[in-house]
């Protein structure tokens, strides 16, 4: 087997493993953010997550010049602007999107876009490396996968009495939120392709997010009793919600294709919709057991397309320069 798809499939695992993490918490966050304010939570989780990446960061190689001045390099810094405003929109979108829709529905969504947004719009996307056939039809079972269990899942919530329209905006956030998923690993990507460190990339990620959310929780009423009261909580996000998933999604993108990553990720609504389906309390549902199975196929056919390449294509020069 060649080092490329060792790569690949270390990569993949890593990916996979990030999965495992995010569905496991998307349950504690749906559950943390009742009655609790949101902002709060992603500027108190967050701003612990980055002092930990901080001190990550310091402790492996100290106040290093050379990494400061690549930090400074334009399409680094336009890459890292970009990195933040992405983050912070789908980060406080995550937050507000579960108020509207459930979890797991938001999941669906969200991690159904990325596949099929890279399967049409690669040449823009990531040029220098082609969508591969697996991988568009890994994406078109996603997609199908994603419509199976979102059907089922509204017929078996009580959501189907709720309004239209208040569906449809968390529908929409989720929409947008996925996009954003999207273009955050390919910046993620681009910025570990140009040589920095993961602790470089994390500890710098967030930092407009936290400034939004921390302006936005100052607008609560009775922010100070909510801030004792949900601490525990934000330390229980940080480490198990942002440092440990985040750094095992750059170790998987320092590997894998972005394309890969996002195929891979559909993995943690399936864990959601599987645990459900599986659960005595809600009964056995033809419908989310046909949709987890299609997309079990689909993310495995897709996740796997890449370990059988070869050599690795050619970048070209227009696709090794960070997109301004």
């Amino acid at each position: 087997m060649s080092i490329l798809a060792n790569s690949q499939i270390a990569g993949a695992g890593y990916t996979a493993s990030y999965a495992v993490m995010i569905a496991a918490n998307s349950v504690l966050i749906g559950y943390l953010v009742r009655g609790v304010s949101p902002a709060l939570l992603a500027f108190g989780s967050l701003l612990m997550a980055t002092a930990v990446f901080r001190c990550l960061r310091w402790c492996s190689n100290g106040a290093d010049s050379e990494r400061l001045e690549r930090l400074r390099a334009p399409g680094v810094f336009i890459d890292l602007l970009k990195l933040n405003v992405f983050t912070a929109i789908t980060w406080l979108g995550l937050f507000y999107a579960v108020q509207y829709i459930r979890p797991s529905v938001n999941a669906m969504i969200v991690n159904s876009v990325g596949p099929l947004l890279m399967a049409l719009m690669w040449r823009h996307l990531r040029p220098g490396s082609p969508t591969l056939i697996q991988e568009k039809i890994a994406a078109v079972g996603i997609v199908l996968s994603m419509s199976i269990l979102v059907g089922a899942s509204f017929m078996r919530s009580d959501q189907q009495s709720q309004a239209i329209g208040y569906i449809g905006v968390g529908i929409l956030i989720a929409l947008v939120c996925g996009a954003l998923q999207t273009a955050i690993v390919l910046s993620n990507k681009r910025l570990l392709d140009s040589g920095l460190q993961i602790t470089d990339v994390l500890s710098n990620r967030f930092l407009l997010t936290i400034l939004v959310a921390g302006s936005l929780a100052l607008l609560e009423p009775n922010i100070a009793l909510q801030l004792r009261s949900n601490l525990w909580y934000m330390v229980v996000l940080a480490v198990s919600f942002v440092v440990l998933p985040a750094i095992t999604l750059q170790l998987g993108l320092q590997r894998a294709e972005p394309v890969t990553v996002t195929i891979i990720l559909f993995c943690i609504p399936l864990l959601t919709a599987a645990l459900e389906l599986i659960d005595p309390a809600n009964g056995f549902d033809w419908r989310m057991f046909v949709g987890v199975c299609v997309g079990i196929v689909a993310a495995t056919y897709g996740g796997l397309a890449r370990t059988s390449i070869k050599k690795k294509p050619q970048l070209s020069e227009k696709a090794s320069t960070p997109a301004n």
